[in-house]
């Protein structure tokens, strides 16, 4: 089943289970995120786990990888997920690595991960400073958190 989803402006949320996350829900949840892929063009994603006991094999993180490429290739701009525990956050850490290598030629947005809710959002939500209404969606410039601002609602 997948999780559910929130939409704000140019934000997407997703709020996994506290308890035990199966990985059948996270691939449902995804797909569902790619399948309206028009209705969330050019936003941001901010996925949170607020603890929970998901443990994916090496193929689910792959997996899930490869999902949160495509989804930067095709839908969000910049994907944030929010991993407070450890476990969590380096599985993260090595799924932000895999979807890096698995479509390098087609990735367009960034996928980084962060243990504060409030932290993600900000970076997710933020734009790069390059003139006259920043950069549009799906730049390379939006690396150097010290050049970006705050979208506007």
């Amino acid at each position: 089943m997948a999780f559910p989803i929130f939409v704000e402006g140019d934000l997407v949320t997703v709020y996994s289970s506290d308890g035990t996350v199966e990985h059948r829900d996270v691939v449902d949840t995804l797909k569902l995120l790619s399948e309206s892929a028009r209705e969330y063009s050019g936003k941001s994603l901010v996925i949170v786990d607020p603890g929970s006991k998901y443990s994916p094999s090496d193929d689910d993180l792959r997996q899930f990888a490869r999902m949160i490429a495509h989804l930067l290739s095709d839908v969000f701009w910049r994907i944030a997920l929010v991993a407070p525990s450890d476990l969590h956050f380096g599985l993260g850490r090595m799924a932000a690595g895999l979807a890096e290598v698995s479509t390098p030629e087609r990735k367009h947005g960034e996928f980084r991960v962060f243990r504060e809710k409030r932290e993600a959002i900000d970076w997710a939500t933020a734009v790069p400073n390059s003139g006259e209404g920043g950069e549009p969606p799906h730049s390379d410039a939006g690396t150097d958190p010290g050049k970006l601002s705050k979208r506007s609602p």
